[in-house]
């Protein structure tokens, strides 16, 4: 579990949902929770008075806020708050888990139209990018699901990074106990044939999900007491469809970020990203830069901006 977990809270019902999925991912004995709210320090340019409106205009509101925030949380909980300043919240939210230490981002599920999801301005596709530390982005109606993860699935593919999440989803697991399913998701990708035709790539399948069990396989034996493994391997379509289409609505979703920068991301697409703004299951996405040294981040992983 966490220690140290920063959550953004915004005035809708979505802060709510961040709260909840913080207090599940706290750790018991020595977490506390760090509520912020981001107001922007630059002027609407639509707005004239913008300019010369008072800063307590925009300060007092946000001290109601997380004030009537804390006061629901229970007694045992410790909570501290903070009023960020910044035009992007993205950055605002980094800086300040870099200044305490965080150890966990929580936000509320992404508000922001489709299109929106695709250009990757949702704070918690920029906060991927490079935070320095694990997010976590709550399910819409997460304060009402009181009911205990049955499952933690992973999206494991053998590489540092999903190797990393599955740490994490093992540390999560092993204090109340509870299953942790690996889940491989392939797809069968097209190769072009002569100038005109597509066909699909010569490669076994059967070996290749065979290869892929083995190592999540391998990997699952790694898994503390009291936490019990299941391995998955699907080859259906896109893997981010799988592994949403075979999560549990009681499921804490798990994946590793690889934060390849934007070339990279538009090149190769992002599981992660887009797991990330799902909309339907909570997740918890583990940073590049938690990998061990030896797998360093390739050239062009960058910061949230």
């Amino acid at each position: 579990m966490f220690a140290q977990i920063l959550v953004g809270i915004d005035p809708t019902d979505a802060a709510d949902d961040a709260l909840a999925l913080a207090q599940r991912l706290r750790d018991s004995a020595s977490g506390r929770l760090v509520l912020a709210i981001v107001i922007d320090a630059l002027p609407d340019v639509r707005d004239p008075l913008a300019a010369t409106r008072p800063a307590h205009e925009l300060i007092e509101p946000a001290q109601r806020r997380l004030y009537a925030v804390s006061e629901g949380l229970p007694s045992d909980v410790p909570c501290t708050t903070r009023i960020l300043s910044g035009a992007s919240p993205a950055r605002a939210l980094y800086g300040e888990a870099e200044a305490l230490g965080a150890d966990l981002i929580v936000l509320g599920s992404t508000r922001r139209r489709r299109v929106g999801r695709w250009l990757e301005r949702a704070t918690v596709q920029r906060l991927m990018r490079g935070a320095p530390c694990a997010v976590a982005v709550a399910a819409p109606g997460q304060a009402v699901r009181d009911v205990p993860w049955s499952t933690l699935r992973v999206a494991f593919d053998g590489s540092p990074e999903s190797d990393v999440a599955l740490e994490a989803a093992f540390a999560i697991a092993s204090g109340p106990g509870g299953e942790v399913v690996l889940h491989t998701a392939l797809e069968r990708l097209p190769v072009p044939v002569g100038f005109t035709g597509v066909a699909v790539a010569p490669v076994a399948v059967e070996d290749l999900e065979a290869a892929s069990r083995r190592a999540a396989e391998t990997a699952a034996r790694r898994a503390p007491p009291r936490v019990e493994t299941r391995v998955q391997v699907t080859v259906d379509g896109d893997p981010a469809a799988q592994l949403l289409g075979e999560a549990e609505p009681t499921a804490l979703l798990v994946a590793g970020s690889r934060s390849y920068g934007p070339l990279r991301r538009v090149l190769a697409g992002s599981v992660s990203a887009r797991l990330a703004v799902n909309g339907d299951v909570p997740i918890l996405i583990t940073p590049r830069a938690l990998v061990p040294s030896g797998g360093d981040a390739p050239p062009g992983a960058d910061a949230p901006a």
